[in-house]
């Protein structure tokens, strides 16, 4: 194992938290170009369900849309391969409205999520706090997904409708 000189050991250790300082403002940056917060109240929470098949090509599910027919779900899953290759999911949806500052309009949104800020189960009433995109007006995020898979996409309904056809 090579040996390195005290003085490169010490450079290299006091790089790496400069450039975890420049990523993270880079970051914050660009979330404050693209997004500007907002104060929401939740109007309505939903309880949907859908099947993910894991029959799925390269990177792709086939999934059911999310629908309020639980039961109808849990049947059809049942049935469809005996449910061995199959996943049920439930996911909690917040519904309130915002005002985009793409186009300055209220729209309605939606976000995948059980719990509001202070971690609580959500209930109609509750405040959350949202991000919407100032270029996008379908577009809003909360952040509590660090992953960017379909599944943890968040549009409103109109942006969903919109990519599914």
């Amino acid at each position: 194992m090579p040996q390195f000189p005290p003085k490169a050991t010490l450079w290299a250790l006091g790089l790496l938290p400069v450039l975890a300082i420049l990523a993270y403002g880079s970051w914050s940056a660009i979330r404050a170009a693209l997004y500007v917060p907002q104060t929401v109240t939740i109007s309505k929470i939903e309880i949907l369900c859908s099947i993910r098949s894991r029959h799925h090509v390269f990177l792709f599910n086939e999934e059911t849309p999310w629908t309020e027919d639980c039961a109808g779900q849990k049947q059809l899953f049942k049935t469809r391969f005996g449910g061995r290759r199959d996943t049920l999911r439930s996911g909690v949806f917040l519904s309130f409205s915002y005002v985009s500052p793409a186009d300055g309009r209220p729209h309605v949104g939606t976000l995948r999520r059980r719990h509001n800020d202070q971690n609580f189960e959500a209930r109609p009433g509750d405040r959350i706090a949202i991000e919407a995109s100032r270029l996008m007006p379908l577009v809003i995020t909360d952040w509590s997904s660090g992953s960017i898979a379909e599944d943890d996409r968040i549009l409103s309904p109109a942006a969903n409708s919109s990519l599914r056809r």
